[in-house]
This record gives structure tokens, sequence and C-alpha cells, in this order.
């Protein structure tokens, strides 16, 4: 017999509410055959619930591996420009120094021009003053070499005016 014939039998057997032994062979049939039924609907509705829940399960994994890779990706980018800000940091800090230390030098370079023009100046005020001593000690030592002269001569001339008179 067909699924089909032990169908209606059992629809026909129902409605005519025949209790004999056939039917109730066909009826437990039909009740196993349910029954397997509902057992293949129930074995699907879980494997369909298993696929969801596999698939839900999966993309949840590719949301959190997802956000650990952004995180790491964040971290990288972090130590990165931190890499990156140090550098500056540092490369203003040694311009700085540099600038720093050209304007000690500079300034160094101006205090010994100073002290220099300043010695020179000094070398020179003591080189004039040494030659206007020299020049006022030459004038004293001519003046007292003309008064000595003049004196001399005047003395001569004395004496040779004297050695008349005692003569006459």
């Amino acid at each position: 017999m067909s699924q089909q014939e032990l169908f209606v039998l059992f629809i026909v057997g129902y409605l005519s509410e025949a209790r004999t032994a056939a039917g109730t062979i066909i009826i437990r049939r039909l009740f196993r055959l349910l029954i397997i039924i509902l057992l293949l609907l129930l074995l699907l509705i879980i494997i369909v619930i298993m696929i969801i829940i596999m698939i839900i399960i999966m993309i949840i994994n590719m949301i959190i591996i997802m956000i650990i890779i952004m995180i790491i990706v964040m971290i990288i980018i972090m130590i990165i420009i931190m890499i990156i800000v140090m550098i500056i940091i540092m490369i203003i800090i040694i311009i700085i120094i540099l600038i720093i230390i050209i304007l000690i030098i500079i300034i160094i370079i101006i205090i010994i021009i100073i002290i220099i023009i300043i010695i020179i100046i000094i070398i020179i005020i003591i080189i004039i003053i040494i030659i206007i001593i020299i020049i006022i000690i030459i004038m004293i030592i001519i003046n007292i070499i003309i008064i000595i002269i003049i004196i001399i001569i005047i003395f001569f001339f004395c004496h040779i005016l004297r050695v008349p008179n005692k003569i006459k």
C-alpha cells in the first residue's frame, strides 16, 4: 500500500469510525509516519537553529576580531605618532641648543673684540701720553740747553767786556 492510499484509508476509517483491526494497523502506521515527519521537522528546526546560532557566533567572532584589529591598528598609529612627536621635539631641542651655543659664541666673540678694541685704545692713549711726555722732556732739555747756552754766552760777553776794563 502506498502512502496516499494509507492516508485515504485513514481519513475514511476515521470518518466512518471503523474500529477494525485493519483500521487500527493503518492508524498506527499513519501515526508512526506522522511521528517520523514530526521528528524530521524537529530535526530540521534544530538544524536551522544551529545554523542560525553558528552564523550569529561567526558574526560575533568577526566583530570581535575586527575590534581587536582596530585596537591594534590604533595602538600602532598612536605609537608611530608618539615616535614622530618625540623626534620633532628632539629636533626642536637640538635646534634651540645650537642657537643658544651660536649666540653664546657670538657674544664671546663680541666681548673679545670689545676687549681687544679697549686694549688697543689704552695702548694708543699710553703711546700718545709717552710721546707727549717725551716731547715735553725734550722741550725742557732743549730749553735748559738754550738757557745754559745763553747764560754761557752772557758770561762770555761779560768776561770779554771785563777784561778790557782791567787792562785799562
